[in-house]
């Protein structure tokens, strides 16, 4: 199936660096995807999706979830216990900062994580898997100046959680920057990109748009650069070390121990 933005397949890396220095930071930004063939989806379109699959398991057939319901009862749960953990908290109302705090816990959200740098997306997809991988690079101001032709607005922001707004060919995104960041957000370059509705893949969104091929591009990253890929960033220092502070990064980091050890059993003379 032929995709509706630009599909760039990298012949080596210095083809990668040459091609991505000439995307303007901050106007652009990036994710990192393990396989190729995967669409962007979001934590939460993945969990219904793979309910959906149990349910069929179980049952036999099908099962539609009231998606947005079952989003706003997560995130008041969310809010109902947060306090226990959590010092400062944002106002109620404020669902999209309440979003990010979530995500950065690992709760389920509509928001999916993309970053200013295309290296540290390129850490994201070698992290794992073995086959094909790709960056997708975003321009989000294309996509909002034709929403704001729609929408009539500058705050795209309180449409986002609009009851049936955003639906069908009306569906749209933004880019949302947390008013409170943290120390990984700061480290990983990092913000979300945050979709209108919960029905659709944020793929599938951005091929609604007209010209979106200007604005958007997946680098397909070929799989037999993938160990070469992972050392260039080692080499850059862009190790989960430095990407999650504390010890989760530090035991992270110890998945690609082993490329160190070859070096060094390499240096040694032995066998590695």
């Amino acid at each position: 199936m032929e995709k509706p933005w630009n599909t760039v397949t990298i012949d080596n890396w210095n083809d990668f660096e040459k091609k991505v220095e000439k995307l303007t930071y901050r106007k652009w930004v990036f994710r990192g995807q393990s396989d190729s063939s995967w669409g962007i989806k979001s934590s939460l379109y993945r969990l219904f999706e793979n309910f959906q699959l149990l349910f069929k398991e179980y049952k036999g057939r099908k099962r539609k979830f009231a998606k947005d319901k079952h989003e706003r009862l997560l995130i008041e749960k969310f809010q109902a216990s947060a306090h226990h953990f959590i010092d400062h908290l944002p106002d109620q109302e404020d669902l999209l900062e309440w979003c990010a705090i979530m995500q950065h816990y690992g709760a389920p959200t509509r928001l999916i994580d993309v970053t200013f740098s295309p290296f540290i997306a390129l850490y994201f997809a070698l992290e794992s898997g073995h086959k094909d991988c790709s960056v997708f690079a975003i321009k989000p101001q294309h996509f909002t100046s034709i929403d704001k032709e729609v929408i009539e607005t500058d705050d795209y922001s309180k449409f986002i959680f609009k009851p049936g707004f955003g639906s069908g060919n009306e569906a749209f995104f933004i880019p949302y920057e947390p008013k409170r960041t943290n120390p990984r957000l700061m480290v990983q370059q990092g913000l979300f990109l945050v979709p209108s509705t919960n029905y659709q893949t944020l793929d599938k969104i951005i091929s609604l748009y007209e010209d979106c091929e200007s604005a958007c591009i997946q680098f397909i990253i070929p799989a037999r650069l993938r160990y070469e890929g992972v050392r260039l960033l080692r080499r850059m220092n862009i190790t989960a070390s430095v990407l999650f502070p504390g010890i989760e990064g530090f035991c992270k980091s110890l998945r690609y121990q082993v490329v160190d050890t070859i070096d060094q059993l390499k240096r040694m003379g032995e066998d590695s």
